[in-house]
């Protein structure tokens, strides 16, 4: 199947029922593979969904290709903006155009939250996704600086 038909035969939905969510969790190891079992991870999200978090997924007929997770946010910097903490696609889904969709889905998203921009974080282990943020068009605007404490899962 070619880039472009498995971007056309692919849909964008939000994981919002136990089964979604727990079908985003090996998808999300692929990127964060300290996530715990599938009882905590579904604990977690639903502790942050109280907060505002979601999960939007992109699904190529019945299996799960990718995912993102991402809040609103609002601070004196940038005003309202969409939060992007996670954006992934399987390994056997990447280079399809699946990722792209995701960010086009999220980029809507904000646009229709009223949003002044979007912020995306992304591990300076990662070159590769750094390159796709690059071509989407996503530009360094800031560093962030960060103290680890031993109680706190390590990150990228």
């Amino acid at each position: 199947m070619s880039e472009q038909d498995q971007a056309d035969t692919l849909r964008i939905a939000w994981a919002e029922s136990d089964a979604d969510i727990l079908a985003c969790l090996p998808i999300l190891r692929e990127l964060r593979p300290y996530i715990g079992r599938q009882g905590d991870f579904l604990e977690r999200v639903r502790r942050l969904e109280q907060r505002g978090y979601r999960l939007v997924a992109a699904w190529h007929g019945d299996e799960m290709v990718g995912c993102a997770g991402f809040q609103l946010e609002e601070n004196l910097i940038r005003g309202r903006y969409l939060h992007v903490q996670e954006l992934v696609t399987t390994q056997n889904a990447r280079s399809l155009g699946i990722g792209q969709r995701l960010l086009q889905a999220l980029i809507e998203e904000a646009r229709g939250q009223d949003c002044q921009a979007l912020i995306l974080e992304c591990g300076l282990p990662n070159p590769r996704a750094h390159a796709f943020y690059f071509r989407e068009g996503l530009r360094i605007t800031a560093f962030r600086f960060a103290v680890g404490f031993d109680a706190a899962p390590s990150e990228e």
